[in-house]
């Protein structure tokens, strides 16, 4: 996940330092107002949420108190509005910024259903893949720990899961041929996609130059996203993780990945998936169209 700091700001009603010359993801702007108050903005240049987070280290002439604000941003626009305490003076302020990849979410809906990432008209066996240690995880990142294979044929075509908008897209790898099977590397092209609920859904060990979507799309359960993927030219399959961000520790600004184990639609009903289980998916319209708005329904009815 992405974690940016920048210098500390001062505006003042004529006098504007720059945030940054060099783009990045999100940037926060600021503008005095008509009746003395600042706006603060933020500019998006990336499809999903970010989590901001300021600093204040100096607040005048503003009935805006709090030394941090934090707020998920989705779209650009203005974040915060500091107004005056006295009407006829500009309010000046000195801050920092920070930025992460993603919002926190520490109410998942464990009684969500999502469709299986492949074809109806095929089943697939499910493994359950090992954690490799790191460091960096918490005790409560391990102990989370979920990762699904899905092992599947040349040609597969993989779907998403449940609606959500592509965030990152990684198409570059080729497959490494060498003797006996490769289990695993961490060269694997990908997709991320966040839903409306925060969490995130990776999936990788794509076939390269397959990709059906980009980003910023949005997706639903009957939207095909790639093709499955080797290592080695001779195990194909897919790799999915379900995941959602919860804070490290209460006042810092750092996410860990708490991850998911949820409902997924068989031929069978809604399960839990076993390892090395064989499983076929049911489609229904419901599981499509659970999370689609009104206009987004009507707009799929039109197309059948």
């Amino acid at each position: 996940m992405k974690n940016r700091l920048f210098p500390a700001l001062l505006l003042t009603a004529a006098n504007v330092i720059p945030v940054q010359s060099q783009p990045y993801a999100l940037e926060l702007s600021l503008e005095s107002k008509t009746d003395n108050s600042m706006e603060i903005s933020a500019q998006k240049t990336a499809p999903g949420t970010y989590t901001v987070r300021i600093e204040f280290s100096s607040l005048q002439n503003t009935t805006w108190m709090q030394p941090i604000y934090e707020t998920a941003v989705q779209s650009s626009g203005t974040i915060l509005t500091l107004r005056p305490t006295h009407a006829d003076e500009p309010v000046r302020c000195i801050y920092r910024y920070q930025y992460l990849t993603g919002r926190e979410n520490t109410d998942p809906d464990t009684a969500f259903v999502y469709r299986l990432p492949y074809s109806s008209r095929c089943s697939a066996r499910m493994r359950n893949l090992s954690q490799l240690r790191s460091a960096t995880q918490t005790e409560e990142e391990r102990k989370s720990w979920k990762a699904f294979q899905f092992r599947l044929e040349q040609g597969d075509t993989v779907y998403a899961v449940r609606k959500g908008i592509v965030t990152e897209i990684v198409d570059k790898y080729d497959p490494v041929p060498q003797e006996g099977h490769t289990s695993y590397h961490s060269y694997a092209n990908r997709i991320k996609i966040e839903h409306e609920d925060g969490s995130i859904a990776n999936y990788s060990v794509l076939q390269k130059g397959s990709f059906l979507v980009r980003e910023g799309d949005t997706v639903y359960p009957d939207t095909p996203l790639a093709l499955a993927g080797t290592y080695d030219n001779s195990h194909y399959q897919l790799r999915l993780m379900l995941y959602v961000y919860k804070k490290r520790e209460p006042g810092k600004f750092r996410f860990m990945s708490i991850y998911l184990n949820p409902y997924f639609l068989t031929d069978e009903g809604p399960v839990k998936l076993q390892d090395n289980a064989l499983y076929t998916p049911a489609i229904t319209d419901e599981l499509i169209t659970q999370e689609m708005t009104k206009k987004e329904v009507k707009r799929r009815k039109g197309k059948k």
